[in-house]
């Protein structure tokens, strides 16, 4: 019996060191292929910290243009609206030749 006992050891254990090798192996692959996603991951992330700053950079650019633009159209409201106390006037020469002269 320890005869067949040794044998089996010996024959399991034969067979175990190739499936200990592809666990290794495995393991190995799994540890490199974990490295690599952690590695893409932070790539991915530093990508979307750089959109999202972008985007608020768009954001803040879009606001100031919104901005001017309402002021640029208040002040074409205005200047409709207003009446001109000097007349027609061909340039804006013609404004300081009119104060300047006192009439």
């Amino acid at each position: 019996m320890s005869k067949m006992f040794t044998l089996t050891c010996a024959h399991s254990s034969t067979n175990q060191t190739p499936m200990v090798h592809q666990i290794e192996e495995m393991c190995e692959t799994i540890q490199k292929l974990n490295g690599e996603l952690k590695a893409k991951d932070k790539t991915f992330e530093e990508k979307m910290a750089q959109l999202m700053q972008d985007n608020e950079q768009q954001k803040e650019c879009i606001r100031q243009q919104e901005e001017h633009m309402k002021l640029v159209l208040q002040h074409i409201q205005l200047k409709n609206i207003m009446p001109n106390p000097f007349g027609p006037l061909s340039n804006g020469d013609d404004v300081v030749d009119h104060c300047t002269n006192g009439t």
